[in-house]
């Protein structure tokens, strides 16, 4: 009797589950460690840290450039919405997988 195709994959799934940690976790870190520096960032209570990130505001308002709310920063947005993960898989497939067989 033949085994179920899937056995193969379940035989080894410990091996394969590290993978796709390996893939993410870098960019989840960036994105976690940018949202937490960026509450602090924005939820400051008065003083001279306030009024920096205030100016900060008004100047990005009528110069453009990089503002200080990363959430809405065109930089961020191309990090976190503009990056091809299959693409990225595709191309560390090899590397990530060398030595499971």
């Amino acid at each position: 009797m033949q085994s179920p195709p899937y056995t193969f994959i379940f035989s080894n799934a410990p091996l394969r589950i590290p993978s796709p940690k390996a893939l993410r976790k870098p960019r989840t870190d960036w994105a976690v460690l940018t949202a937490a520096a960026n509450g602090k960032r924005l939820h400051l209570g008065h003083g001279a840290d306030r009024a920096a990130r205030d100016a900060a505001f008004r100047a990005t308002d009528a110069q453009g450039g990089v503002s200080p709310d990363k959430a809405i920063d065109k930089e961020t947005q191309t990090v976190l919405y503009g990056f091809d993960c299959v693409k990225d898989a595709e191309e560390r497939f090899e590397r990530l997988f060398a030595g499971l067989e």
